[in-house]
């Protein structure tokens, strides 16, 4: 008898509808936080090459209107502020005690 058959009792469809979820979770994550960086890098390199704002284009615009090094470094900065959140909550979504496949605890 399977899950899906005529005679799957409300409980057996549910039961393994939550496993296949928390099966899954642990994809999302993991792939979550595998593409979050380039991500990111590919975000930024479109906004220096195709869009008038974003900080890419800060950082591109400063550097071709009179050398605004200043600017650009800012831009460098929050660009690299942002990761370290986004890498935080990633972390901090690693602690959670639904997501048990984590080594080392």
């Amino acid at each position: 008898m399977t899950a899906t058959g005529p005679a799957a009792r409300r409980w057996t469809v549910i039961a393994s509808g939550l496993l296949i979820l928390a099966l899954a979770l642990v994809v999302i994550y993991t792939k979550a936080g595998a593409f979050l960086s380039p991500i990111a890098l590919v975000v930024v390199a479109a906004e220096m090459i195709a869009i008038n704002s974003g900080l890419g284009y800060l950082i591109i615009d400063s550097r071709n209107a009179g050398n605004r090094y200043d600017l650009v470094v800012a831009g460098m900065v929050i660009i690299g502020v942002i990761g370290l959140l986004l890498d935080g909550l990633m972390r901090g979504l690693e602690r959670l005690d639904e997501v048990q496949w984590r080594y080392g605890r």
